[in-house]
């Protein structure tokens, strides 16, 4: 059977590209092309393509962020195409898989028919997990799918909600009144959760969205929302009421945080964000690795921060997954030199610091790690939400001039030995990409100084 692709295009290179690629494997792929993402819409939906990649030019259509938000409504498995490697950044949003991003190159056009056979036959193991995973879901899973309701304002605060949905997430009614629907969505989804609540704002009830919301124990709850605005007598949006119908939690979850991620694709994820290093802040840079840690490691929280030889501090830089509602411990921006570096005296890159249920039930000063990292681990494969995984940013005599902190994991945690590898593999390329930042900086520095003394 024949690879059945679509192709949405209006740029002739870019057809010319695919059809000059595949024009030897004929026999292996089936290549259909269109130039708007209405017949592409329109086609998906009527004929059962395995493969529909999207030129990035078509990003500026008025339908791309329709698509984006119904993509996993798509028959077939949505891939893009670039012509500048410096787009990939943007579509990572979009898109997770960096596989399924293809870049148009003319050194890699003979590798265009291998890497889209391997990408399909990526999306056949993906789709029969999935089948077995459904088919012991359907016999095993006996739980009743149950609707709550809760109203929210026109920045999706909450303004009421059913003492059902606390009790669900565990949040108290003073907390969740606290709180916007944006703190509950799983960050995966947060862009196309924001494509559909501006996809509608008559008076009628929204297609279904379905997502995981987060609850206190960190732990992200499988969830389908609709919401339907309510109006006063001269027609005016008041508030919206939204419906949401908690689903049966189903062993899926456990698949996306195992650890057992793709190496290749964390090292060539590293590569892209220290080329685009070179044209972004400083700050910018390091929200990237953060990001980064958090989208390969399924973490909700992560906080990067960088040594402050001065105060003899680690500064907080970055800080991933935080809200407004965070205790005043975990706003603390500053962290002893001496702490850290009792952490990693000798030598580790990863440690864990496990949550204590005793000590927890006091007021501790902020600087209670110490404490903390002493106490025995979880037996087995138990693991707390809240519990802390420090990754050591050091240079290449192991000395100390950041962390990068974890927690909250998206879904199940199973600290097994090759997630701690795959940590430390990451710890040493995140170290080496802001040594490289800085190194680059300061020869720019140097060589503006060096042109001002030729000038003058």
């Amino acid at each position: 059977m024949r690879i059945q692709l679509l192709l949405v295009t209006q740029n002739p290179g870019c057809q010319n590209y695919f059809q000059q690629g595949l024009r030897f494997y004929q026999h292996l792929f089936r290549l259909e092309v269109c130039n708007s993402i209405e017949e592409l819409v329109h086609r998906a939906f009527s004929y059962p393509y395995h493969l529909i990649i999207v030129d990035s030019e078509l990003r500026e259509s008025p339908q791309f962020p329709q698509l984006m938000s119904s993509q996993a409504m798509l028959r077939g498995s949505l891939l893009v195409t670039i012509a500048d490697e410096k787009e990939s950044l943007f579509w990572k949003q979009y898109i997770s898989d960096s596989d399924k991003i293809i870049f148009r190159s003319p050194k890699l056009l003979r590798h265009l028919p291998y890497q889209l056979q391997s990408i399909y036959q990526k999306e056949l193991l993906l789709k029969s997990a999935s089948k077995s995973i459904n088919k012991e879901n359907n016999v095993n899973v006996q739980e009743k799918k149950i609707s709550s309701f809760c109203l929210i304002d026109q920045k999706y605060r909450i303004i009421s909600a059913q003492p059902y949905l606390s009790k669900k997430l565990g949040y108290s009614q003073n907390e969740l009144l606290a709180m916007t629907l944006d703190d509950l969505i799983h960050p995966e989804q947060f862009v196309s959760y924001h494509h559909w609540l501006a996809e509608s704002k008559e008076p009628k009830k929204s297609r279904p969205f379905v997502t995981s919301l987060l609850s206190k124990g960190g732990v992200f709850m499988p969830a389908k929302l609709q919401y339907q605005p309510n109006l006063n007598y001269q027609g005016k949006i008041l508030n919206y009421q939204v419906e949401i119908q908690f689903l049966p939690t189903t062993p899926e979850a456990g698949l996306h945080t195992n650890g057992n991620l793709d190496q290749l694709k964390m090292i060539t994820d590293i590569s892209n964000i220290i080329r685009a290093g070179r044209e972004q802040s400083f700050h910018s840079f390091l929200e990237s690795i953060a990001r980064t840690a958090s989208n390969l490691f399924k973490f909700h929280r992560v906080t990067l921060a960088l040594l402050d030889r001065k105060k003899g501090s680690f500064m907080k830089q970055i800080m991933l997954g935080y809200s407004a509602t965070n205790s005043g411990r975990e706003k603390v921006l500053e962290i002893p030199q001496d702490i850290i570096k009792k952490l990693f005296e000798q030598k580790y890159n990863v440690r864990v610091i496990y949550r204590n249920k005793k000590l927890d039930k006091f007021q501790l000063e902020p600087f209670s790690l110490e404490e903390r990292r002493l106490q025995p681990r979880e037996d087995g494969n138990a693991w707390d939400p809240r519990n802390v995984i420090i990754l050591n940013l050091a240079d290449r005599h192991q000395r100390s001039f950041g962390y990068l902190s974890m927690d909250r994991p998206i879904g199940k945690f199973k600290p097994k030995r090759a997630v701690f590898h795959n940590l430390e593999l990451f710890s040493k390329l995140a170290s080496l990409a802001i040594e490289n930042y800085y190194h680059f900086a300061q020869l720019e520095k140097r060589t503006r100084r060096l042109k001002r003394l030729l000038l003058t």
